[in-house]
């Protein structure tokens, strides 16, 4: 039965009001915790009382508590008293003290204390974030209760196959925070356990809530921490869910492929060669449009795993096919808005420079950008990269210059100004042959459309870019 009903508040607009029945439940549950049952009866009972609560969580998390209460058979219902809400703000916050209550009568105080560090409590009662609330309070079970673990798997797995999205969600982000450490009741690891974990995981991959397939892919991606026989054993499984999350077409707001970037940038350090080899060509491909996506965090991992892919697998034909064509991509992205950006595109470029052949380009990102990966002047740097680039690879000049056009549509003014400088300096130097092969219409009608950009900085680097031309006539 569904524990809320939906008001219609118009406009378009609704909110989930908690049935208060569910709240009794939940207060009779804490009221059993705190006094209701003798010590050996209740520790008997506390992998279904965890179980019902992180269900109860996830069913509740988004509700509020009605307004007004209504009577039912003339009798007015009084659990949601206003010493109720005061105590707890929203039926998820009664959920949540009632975990807290529950690890205070066990005498739990270390996992209580990495819920607060974590801020995990906080967590649980927000919408967008229980599920990381939930991931920790399971990891610190399998730290400190590891004979809670077993039970409470086993419990939770069948609601993997429920009709309840928020029975499906609460299982999932149990089951995806113990692939790290999944022990059994002495602390060792638990394999049998884990096995049919992860083959939860892998079908969870196939489900049709977004947020349980994305920590499907979280938990399987974890697998990068355990040990190598572990690994070893499940580390296709872990790609195959990786690569699945990047094909993923109804993840709209790209929350499944930054787990996906984040699981293969983990992965990519540990498994064998000969695996990253085979989806080397599938993972460069995707991985290309994640460098443009609106969010820094994933524009962040997607570089990282580059440059990584490039320290371990870089000499293969497809890798350095793929630097070359994403060479502007890393260097405009070097002067990005977002200072997380533009670290991991330098460690990027210290990682593969030696790839590109040309000693000049090496020396000049060991020279400015080896020491703490920073780059310090990026106006310097970028235009001699951008000379030595079209020297040493003469005959993509035109797929350069023609690259930096198609950043002038970028939706960061920074990227467009990176661009504008990038094409004036790339194109500035050219000898009168090479110059012949440039698209040059293309391109000046390009800067010709940056001088009328909104920014001032854009017009005032296409400027300068354009002040680079004066040779083409």
């Amino acid at each position: 039965e569904v524990p809320f009903e939906i008001l219609d508040t118009g406009a378009g607009s609704s909110v989930k009001i908690v049935k208060p029945e569910v709240c009794t439940l939940a207060a009779a549950i804490t009221e059993i915790i705190r006094a209701g049952e003798p010590e050996m009866e209740l520790c008997k009972r506390i992998p279904n009382i965890l179980a019902a609560l992180l269900q109860f969580l996830a069913a509740v998390v988004d509700t509020q508590y009605p307004v007004l209460m209504k009577e039912k058979d003339g009798v007015k219902s009084l659990i949601i008293t206003p010493e109720l809400r005061r105590l707890s703000s929203t039926p998820a916050a009664l959920a949540s003290q009632a975990l807290r209550s529950l690890f205070l009568r066990t005498l739990d105080d270390a996992i209580v204390e990495k819920m607060n560090s974590e801020r995990a409590w906080s967590d649980c009662v927000d919408t967008l974030h229980f599920t990381n609330g939930i991931a920790v309070l399971a990891r610190s079970l399998s730290d400190h209760r590891p004979e809670w673990i077993r039970p409470l798997v086993t419990l939770m797995i069948p609601r993997m196959q429920s009709a309840n999205d928020a029975y499906r969600i609460a299982a999932a982000a149990v089951l995806s925070a113990l692939t790290k450490r999944c022990p059994d009741e002495e602390g060792e690891d638990d394999n049998k356990l884990l096995e049919s974990l992860i083959m939860n995981l892998m079908k969870a991959l196939e489900d049709r809530n977004l947020k349980i397939r994305k920590l499907a892919v979280r938990g399987l991606g974890d697998l990068a921490c355990c040990s190598d026989s572990i690994l070893n054993k499940y580390s296709s499984d872990a790609i195959q869910a990786a690569m699945a999350g990047l094909d993923d077409s109804g993840d709209r707001r790209d929350e499944i492929a930054m787990e996906a970037v984040n699981a293969l940038n983990k992965l990519s350090t540990r498994v064998p060669n000969a695996h990253l080899e085979n989806i080397l060509p599938n993972v460069l491909l995707k991985l290309r449009p994640c460098f443009e996506k609106e969010s820094s965090a994933l524009r962040a991992v997607s570089f990282s795993l580059f440059g990584e892919l490039g320290q371990r697998v870089g000499n293969c034909d497809a890798y350095r096919e793929q630097l070359l064509i994403n060479i502007v991509s890393i260097v405009l992205h070097l002067n990005d808005e977002e200072d997380q950006v533009k670290q991991m595109c330098a460690r990027c470029l210290v990682s593969v420079s030696s790839l590109l052949n040309s000693s000049r380009l090496t020396m000049l990102v060991e020279r400015d950008l080896k020491i703490d990966e920073q780059c310090y002047n990026y106006g310097q740097f970028l235009k001699e990269f951008s000379v030595i680039l079209a020297f040493s690879f003469p005959d993509r000049i035109n797929y350069y210059a023609l690259n930096c056009n198609n950043y002038f549509k970028s939706t960061s003014s920074r990227i467009r100004s990176n661009a504008a400088h990038m094409t004036g300096y790339l194109l500035g130097e050219l000898t009168p042959e090479l110059r012949s092969t440039v698209s040059k219409e293309l391109i000046f009608a390009g800067l010709m459309l940056l001088l009328k950009d909104h920014d001032i900085d854009v017009r005032l680097s296409t400027a300068r870019a354009i002040s680079c031309l004066h040779r083409y006539t």
